[in-house]
């Protein structure tokens, strides 16, 4: 019984060693799957904005810090969904 077990687990080490060795030797580099830009993409234009606190925020103080900027707007209820009081 050991034997068996002994020469079963030699084989299946051989396989694994086998199919690795095979990986490695035939295996195909990755491939890239992304965006490749060959040069830097243009400066952002210059944005000037104003604050909450009444500062400007100014799109070019923010040089070589991640920033992003989000435009949305409120629209505002349609009569048909306002609610209707009594009177």
């Amino acid at each position: 019984m050991d034997r068996k077990l002994f020469w079963m687990g030699i084989g299946i080490l051989v396989l694994i060693t086998t199919a690795a060795a095979l990986t490695l030797i035939f295996g195909q580099p990755p491939s890239f799957r992304g965006t490749s830009y060959a040069e830097p993409l243009p400066p952002a234009p210059e944005i000037a904005l104003a604050k909450a606190d009444g500062g400007i925020f100014r799109l070019s103080e923010q040089r070589d810090r991640g920033s992003s900027c989000c435009f949305s707007a409120t629209l505002p209820v349609p009569m048909s969904a306002r609610p209707r009081w009594r009177k």
